[in-house]
């Protein structure tokens, strides 16, 4: 994604110095120096986004990568521990309850 924002970037700078030397020469009475520069200016302020972007998804597919890459570590270090083998008695007796009343003491 990176690639293709990149060219995307060189693209819009060089159509936008190509578009204002044509435009800026269509003019009957010489070359026109507001219209140039402002496809000039356009076209490298539109490239600086699209590399600006460009950079951005790539730290952001470092940081990525670089979590999978923790995540995967931890799950590593935790599957590596045993289970324990007693889990002691499950069932609980009930038989101890009996006769025991919630509420008020008095009662």
């Amino acid at each position: 994604m990176t690639k293709i924002l990149n060219g995307l970037a060189v693209f819009f700078i060089v159509v936008g110095m190509i578009s204002g030397i044509i435009l800026g020469n269509d003019g009957a009475d010489g070359f026109r120096w507001g219209t140039a520069m402002t496809w000039w200016i356009s076209g490298i302020v539109t490239g600086i986004l699209f590399f600006a972007i460009a950079i951005i998804l790539d730290y952001v597919e470092d940081t990525n990568a670089r979590i999978r890459n923790l995540e995967y570590e931890l799950l590593l270090k935790n599957a590596s521990r045993a289970a324990p083998t007693n889990r002691g008695n499950s069932k609980a007796d009930l038989n101890k309850l009996r006769g025991l009343r919630l509420g008020n003491p008095e009662e």
